[in-house]
């Protein structure tokens, strides 16, 4: 399914279900905003219905991937829990739009991650090796 109006007005529903739910708070995380902020159903919605730049549509599009801090993409995660796309595509397809985006998001920040990691791992294993100390015949300087 296609991120537009009709996938966005498919999702404010005066009461969602939770995984609904979940897959906005992690998608709106991700845009930037608090945790707090998104707690109440209500408060997703007014932002649902913003326009303009401000637009949750205009704003996916336009989020950068290196803006993202990798422990906001983490506590999405753990915000989204045990939901897969199977699950919320039989609540709402509309929802499934924002979860495949958002997790999408998430893999490619922990790839990221683990890449960086494997590199510094890689520097602190060449950093940790023994140098061999290599003589220098005194007369090579005489």
């Amino acid at each position: 399914m296609e991120m537009d109006n009709k996938t966005i007005a498919e999702i404010r529903y005066l009461n969602p279900p939770t995984d609904v739910h979940k897959v906005m708070m992690a998608t709106y995380l991700v845009l930037g905003h608090d945790e707090e902020e998104t707690r109440v159903w209500k408060n997703v919605q007014s932002l649902m219905w913003r326009t303009g730049n401000a637009s949750i549509k205009r704003r996916v599009h336009n989020t950068s991937i290196d803006e993202v801090p990798y422990s906001v993409a983490k506590r999405a995660e753990e915000v989204l829990g045990d939901i897969t796309t199977a699950n919320v595509r039989l609540v709402s397809a509309g929802a499934a739009t924002f979860y495949v985006w958002v997790n999408g998001i998430i893999e490619e920040l922990k790839n990221r991650h683990n890449d960086s990691d494997s590199s510094e791992d890689e520097d602190m294993q060449k950093l940790s090796k023994p140098r061999v100390a290599r003589r220098v015949s005194q007369t090579a300087f005489r």
